[in-house]
């Protein structure tokens, strides 16, 4: 979803944002850079599935991010 916004110009990132490495995600989750990426990717992503974009009563927003914790629990040890 995030490639495609990219190639029609939906989304634009300032230089120097880890979004704007995107490519950088395909090595993810064996670079620190493709991690960056990886989390810039996750909130990109809330910000196409939140009002106005999307049903506020929608339970698919809960139901991806849940997703997130079962395909990776959440550290912030390493990060600081």
């Amino acid at each position: 979803m995030v490639y495609i916004a990219f190639v029609t110009n939906i989304l634009k990132v300032k230089k120097g944002l880890s979004l704007a490495n995107f490519p950088a995600v395909e090595k993810f989750p064996d670079t620190e850079e493709s991690i960056r990426v990886a989390g810039s990717v996750r909130c990109a992503v809330s910000t196409f599935f939140a009002p106005p974009q999307y049903d506020n009563a929608s339970l698919w927003p809960r139901y991806f991010w849940n997703q997130g914790f079962v395909i990776e629990p959440c550290s912030l040890e390493n990060l600081i």
